[in-house]
């Protein structure tokens, strides 16, 4: 019995210090990388939506392609929030199992918020499975809300990626935008152990 609760301390002690490693990748080593999420400004598109994202929970209607109010560039993605909410993700895009990504977007509430808003980063397989579903919550205040997520240490079969933002039920109406979803490559593990 010692044995294992030796053995679940050193597991508890490694994954500390693998968090504390890649939770240590902030904005500034993503100077200079590319991002990777395609469109990530909403600046490309037609009609209604920018090419590069779906919205799910049958939404379309409150999704609304903005270019009177942006972080950055022209355009922002506007959604009129309801009792169903809505899920922004991005199509897919190639990621390396053994690397470190830091992904961040802006977002803005017309009103503060008790529900949080969850910005995911959504590993898959070459058969399409969901393999690692990084997430981060943040409530929102009225201005533009920096959300920035690092992740990394992906199970082994990892192939693409995609980023979800989900915007929470609301019971009264709230008018959120979103602008500027980006992830970046920005380090590569030596070494990565999996037993599968």
């Amino acid at each position: 019995m010692k044995k294992i609760i030796g053995l679940l301390m050193i597991v508890a002690l490694m994954m500390g210090c693998a968090f504390s490693t890649i939770s240590r990748f902030s904005g500034k080593y993503a100077e200079g990388k590319e991002n990777i999420v395609p469109n990530s400004g909403f600046e490309v598109g037609s009609n209604q939506m920018p090419e590069g994202w779906v919205v799910l929970n049958e939404t379309e209607n409150n999704i609304i392609w903005d270019d009177d109010l942006a972080k950055n560039g022209n355009k922002s993605l506007k959604i009129n929030a309801d009792k169903k909410g809505a899920n922004l993700v991005s199509d897919e895009f190639p990621i390396n199992p053994l690397s470190v990504y830091y992904s961040r977007c802006y977002i803005k509430s017309q009103k503060p918020s008790d529900k949080p808003v969850t910005i995911h980063f959504i590993a898959f397989n070459k058969n399409g499975k969901k393999v690692n579903d990084y997430k981060k919550e943040v409530k929102l205040v009225s201005d533009w809300t920096l959300v920035e997520l690092t992740t990394g240490f992906f199970d082994g079969s990892a192939t693409y990626a995609r980023i979800a933002v989900s915007i929470p039920e609301e019971e009264e109406e709230n008018i959120y935008w979103v602008d500027d979803i980006e992830s970046y490559n920005v380090h590569k593990l030596a070494y990565r152990f999996q037993t599968d």
